[in-house]
């Protein structure tokens, strides 16, 4: 990263790693679920992050200029190191969770939600303060939304 601000590429960069990583998450998951339910929503899952891999790595080759919007000097890297060091799908994470695994349907789609939810705050802040223009990303939002519905939706069916 760069000496003092995160710049748009290197957003870009975590968010295509970020949707690598929860790719390899869902479709490690859905292989080792039994619910077919389940193992449908996971595979849907997956592809839905290849997708927004995409998007992000198409923003990344069309990216023009871009000024980032901070408080104080700093803010805007502080903030969106401390969102993708625990927040999203990081490396450690990923493997973590795919060796333990999950004790039943409700930990895994616990744990897919807060991801979600994690991605839906990750995302509206680069949209805020560094990539106000890119449209795109309010669409990768809106799916995160639907997704974390879809995911909520078949945890009650679980409860």
């Amino acid at each position: 990263m760069s000496g003092n601000i995160l710049v748009p590429d290197e957003v870009l960069k975590l968010a295509i790693e970020i949707e690598n990583n929860g790719k390899e998450f869902y479709e490690s998951m859905a292989i080792k679920v039994k619910e077919e339910d389940l193992k449908k929503l996971l595979g849907f899952l997956a592809q839905e992050e290849e997708k927004h891999r995409k998007v992000f790595k198409e923003m990344l080759e069309n990216l023009g200029e871009t000024e980032i919007v901070e408080t104080y000097s700093g803010e805007y890297q502080a903030y969106m190191k401390a969102l993708s060091d625990e927040c999203v799908f990081t490396q450690k994470i990923l493997k973590e969770k795919i060796e333990r695994g999950f004790e039943n349907p409700e930990q895994l789609l616990d744990f897919a939600l807060r991801v979600e939810k994690d991605s839906i705050i990750l995302y509206t802040e680069m949209k805020q303060h560094v990539l106000r223009n890119q449209s795109s990303l309010d669409k990768v939002v809106e799916e995160e939304r639907k997704h974390f519905i879809m995911i909520s939706e078949l945890k009650n069916q679980y409860k």
